[in-house]
């Protein structure tokens, strides 16, 4: 299974690396997926923080922030206008149905829940009801999270800095003093 950035942004070498594999491209009305990815990703990716964190704490959050950052130049080359990413979406979504042979490609949207997805998938269909786990709320109180993790990891970056600078000083400090002074402190 493979989904999401960034190997969205290579349909064509995928189906040619995997030449058995079904693809299911789930399609929304644009307008409406920007005004979701506005209230969502794009309103968590604005927080101002965001870059002095990526910093801080390069080895989490600096990936993570230059893997959204270069996701968003690919696509729409960080333009969130609606225009920008209307075209931007249709783009992508030309490009897939360019790269992928109609009888591997299932165009799909969610709220056709699990009968046309089993079908082509070949699977039965289960009895739990469709998930929708992925809305708003969820959405940006798991950033939320994400971003109190940020600060934890930058905050404990910054202090062991600190920390192992001021036990530098100090065993310079000492080591001086012994040396020339010849006292034990």
């Amino acid at each position: 299974c493979v989904l999401d950035v960034p190997c969205t942004f290579f349909p064509l070498e995928l189906t040619t690396a995997y030449p058995s594999a079904l693809i299911i491209l789930n399609k929304r009305d644009p307008k409406p997926w920007h005004a979701s990815m506005s209230s969502t990703l794009f309103h968590v990716f604005s927080w101002p923080t965001w870059p002095l964190l990526a910093r801080l704490d390069p080895s989490f959050t600096g990936v993570w922030h230059a893997h959204c950052t270069l996701t968003w130049r690919l696509f729409c080359s960080n333009n969130y206008s609606l225009p920008a990413c209307v075209a931007a979406y249709n783009a992508h979504y030309d490009n897939v149905r360019a790269s992928v042979p109609k009888d591997r490609l299932l165009e799909y949207e969610v709220k056709e829940g699990w009968a046309p997805l089993c079908e082509f998938l070949g699977k039965e269909v289960p009895e739990e009801e469709f998930p929708n786990v992925n809305d708003k709320e969820f959405f940006v109180e798991g950033h939320g999270k994400l971003w109190a993790y940020a600060v934890f990891r930058a905050a404990r970056n910054v202090l062991g800095v600190g920390v192992l600078s001021v036990a530098v000083g100090v065993l310079a400090w000492w080591m001086y003093r012994r040396r020339y002074y010849g006292q034990e402190v």
